[in-house]
């Protein structure tokens, strides 16, 4: 528990300091949730470095390695990042272990009361205690619940034929009117659907999770990740995963090899993401400035009506 729990960074390794953060503060101002959520982040960060690295060495060799060991070299940099993953899937276990201990949040989630909006059928004596508790029944609960899977399953389907119709129109640009960078129009184009579709999908677990009726704010956050999770795989990665594997089967790729439409996919990926970050991180200051500014002009007009 050496990173996550360093809440203090004077005196503790060089190589830590950049991804330290002030927990404690964090914690005693936003709350567990968030500095939880912050230990992660940056212990993600450092944790990213040993893959970095890792990715730079196979770029510097990929240009001096043959064609015949191509596919050797980078089954060899998967296997390290499965290993990886593990590893650090692992250590961050135990980190956050630590990071609760020392914030008393061990075994909290059997203490927990019941959400302000969690409705109730009826008000029933508790079979072990006698105690009078509220009473939802299970079975509607189950039932809201696989209507959500259904209409979950119904969106990935959705989200296939998408890709599917992208796929075409992607064929149809190159071989059809032979337009001159199809690979990136349509790259970017999914990188903008991505986002969008998840904006919309999150919308949309919402309004099933409050449905569902959950009794406790972490069953309630459980399942709306787990929602959310399950679509952002499917539209983060199945694109990913189409061009990698199917796409040179179906429709062919340039020299039987799908690595330059991937690298274009990814890279617009990541530009929209980044995007997006930067709004997420801009709109704060920007409501800020523009509160203060507007505080400013209304203290103004104030003293200039007492002169």
């Amino acid at each position: 528990g050496r990173l996550a729990a360093c809440f203090e960074c004077i005196g503790d390794r060089l190589f830590h300091v950049p991804f330290c953060q002030p927990l404690q503060h964090i914690r005693d101002y936003f709350g567990e949730k968030i500095g939880l959520y912050f230990a992660f982040l940056g212990f993600y960060a450092y944790a990213l470095v040993f893959p970095g690295i890792a990715g730079l060495l196979w770029t510097l060799a990929m240009p001096t390695v043959d064609k015949s060991n191509e596919d050797a070299l980078l089954a060899v940099f998967a296997v390290f990042l499965v290993l990886w993953s593990i590893v650090f899937n692992k250590y961050w276990y135990q980190e956050e272990k630590v990071v609760a201990l020392r914030w008393g949040m061990v075994d909290f989630e059997g203490e927990l009361p019941d959400r302000p909006q969690f409705l109730f059928d009826e008000i029933v004596p508790d079979p072990v205690t006698g105690e009078r508790v509220k009473f939802y029944s299970p079975r509607k609960r189950r039932f809201k619940m696989f209507v959500s899977g259904v209409i979950i399953a119904l969106a990935i389907y959705l989200l296939f034929s998408v890709f599917s119709i992208v796929f075409e129109l992607k064929y149809y640009m190159e071989s059809v009117k032979a337009i001159e960078g199809a690979s990136t129009i349509v790259g970017a184009y999914q990188a903008v659907q991505i986002a969008i579709l998840q904006v919309l999908f999150e919308m949309v677990a919402r309004i099933l999770n409050d449905w569902e009726n959950h009794r406790t704010d972490i069953e309630h956050e459980d399942n709306l990740i787990f929602k959310i999770f399950l679509f952002g795989m499917v539209n983060q990665f199945g694109s990913l995963l189409y061009t990698t594997f199917i796409l040179d089967g179906v429709y062919g790729c340039r020299d039987g090899n799908c690595m330059a439409e991937v690298q274009t996919l990814l890279l617009y990926i990541f530009i929209s993401r980044y995007a997006m970050n930067a709004v997420e991180i801009g709109l704060p200051y920007y409501q800020y400035w523009s509160g203060w500014r507007e505080e400013d002009a209304h203290l103004s007009e104030m003293r200039e009506r007492a002169k």
